[in-house]
């Protein structure tokens, strides 16, 4: 499966919604168009967890960069490669995203090591 770059013209097909697009990473253009949001990637992915956002994601991997969501993939190794060859690997966390809240720290735990 390849990881293809969304950009702003594809998010303008699905409304803006991240939802609709799967295994993707954002283009630059496309990721500046999201709400910057105050915290880490660790922060904002628990909250987006908790209000129920990533929901459509379950099961499989997603990608921050600074804060901001901006890709999806079934394969951790290949988002993350993706991910971090375009945008840098510094300010980059890849997280699985669990089907329960009980897994929700497991999960945080195991995307320390490639933020």
């Amino acid at each position: 499966m390849e990881i293809k770059i969304a950009t702003t013209e594809e998010l303008e097909r699905v409304e803006g919604d991240l939802a609709k697009l799967t295994e993707f990473i954002l283009s630059h253009d496309a990721l500046s168009q999201q709400m910057v949001r105050e915290g880490d990637n660790v922060k904002l992915f628990r909250e987006d967890y908790i209000n129920k956002a990533l929901n459509p994601f379950l099961n499989s991997f997603v990608a921050y960069q600074k804060g901001i969501l901006c890709g999806q993939s079934a394969c951790k190794e290949q988002l993350f490669k993706r991910a971090g060859g375009y945008y840098g690997t510094s300010s980059l966390m890849v997280v699985y995203v669990p089907n329960t809240f009980k897994n929700l720290s497991t999960a945080i735990s195991k995307a320390m090591g490639n933020r």
